[in-house]
């Protein structure tokens, strides 16, 4: 005859006990389908994360290609009438010195001035990029407002104005701060 162990009868109450703690320490994993779910959820929310940093728009003066704008549209503040006045080009010529001048424009500081009127580049598709127009405190220069602010020679700017049939005295020269250069007409009483 074997001889059986003598088993104490709280031996299983315990590795029951022993057992259910090694359960609450290492929890069970999801199912591979789930696992697999939730790492397609993290790479699509990070694909999406990284799409939207990259389209935010750049800092700086907005950079825009000639070769691909088919008008030019602009609102002007009149002084004279204290309306505005609605002009626009297909001139290429028009087209190109105004999408230079902006392109290359200089940040300045934030200021409160009020942005009197806009010039909108059409492309193809009727794809708009509409920029604001501040007459600015400095008698050589014009400014623009989009994303900063930013400041462009007044002189070849008001000649493009005038070349798209504005009158001389229907643009707003501002209140610059420092006297007119020869090259500059004198700002427009108001």
């Amino acid at each position: 005859m074997g001889l059986c162990p003598v088993r104490d009868p709280h031996d299983r109450i315990v590795s029951l006990l022993d057992l259910e703690s090694r359960m609450e320490s290492t929890p069970a994993k999801p199912p591979r389908r789930t696992r697999r779910f939730i790492a397609i959820v993290v790479v699509e929310l990070c694909l999406v994360a990284v799409a939207a940093v990259l389209s935010m728009p750049k800092d700086g003066p907005p950079s825009i290609d000639a070769r691909r704008i088919v008008s030019v549209e602009v609102r002007m503040y009149d002084p004279l009438t204290s309306g505005v006045v609605r002009r626009s080009s297909t001139d290429r010529a028009v087209i190109e010195t105004l999408a230079t001048l902006l392109s290359h424009a200089e940040p300045v500081e934030d200021h409160r001035c009020v942005a009197m009127s806009r010039i909108t580049f059409i492309g193809p598709g009727d794809r708009r990029t509409a920029i604001a127009l501040l007459p600015g405190h400095e008698a050589a220069y014009y400014q623009l407002a989009r994303r900063g602010f930013y400041r462009f020679p007044r002189r070849p700017f008001v000649d493009r104005m005038i070349a798209m049939g504005y009158e001389p005295a229907q643009i707003d020269l501002g209140y610059p701060d420092a006297p007119a250069d020869a090259s500059t007409p004198p700002a427009t009483p108001r």
